[in-house]
């Protein structure tokens, strides 16, 4: 009984550090590109950059007299493309992680569709440039 308990108890610390560790997703440039006026705050006063992007969050202090850790751009609308409009943005096994730096939106409910894919682009909000890469850089 004695080993089961120390494999459950090692089990759930590696899980907590690993959780720890890698935290919350940093957003991409994309997604933070909010116009100060339209921010969502995230934050608190004092808030430093690391802390805000714990949360998942966006850091921006060029703006004075604006909220400087704000929730990303959300692309929840954007992502609503029926399987037959899906373009591809990924390769074959891509991670929801990996697509979702690249800008993409990624949906695996249906296995005959491509999962990871760009989302619908409002002109505001346009960060699809002709170099890829450039949607990968995080913060």
């Amino acid at each position: 009984m004695g080993h089961k308990r120390f494999c459950l108890l090692a089990t759930l610390l590696v899980l907590t550090f690993t959780i720890l560790i890698e935290g919350a997703q940093i957003p991409t440039k994309c997604q933070c590109k909010v116009p100060g006026g339209k921010r969502n705050d995230c934050g608190f006063p004092g808030i430093t950059a690391e802390e805000c992007h714990r949360r998942g969050c966006c850091f921006d202090a060029s703006i004075p007299g604006v909220k400087w850790c704000f929730h990303p751009y959300s692309k929840a609308g954007e992502c609503s493309v029926s399987v037959k409009e899906r373009r591809d943005c990924g390769y074959p096994g891509i991670s929801s992680k990996t697509c979702e730096q690249r800008g993409c939106c990624f949906d695996s409910a249906n296995v005959d569709s491509v999962w990871c894919f760009h989302p619908k682009v409002k002109k505001h909000f346009d960060c699809h440039f002709t170099d890829n890469l450039l949607n990968m850089i995080p913060l």
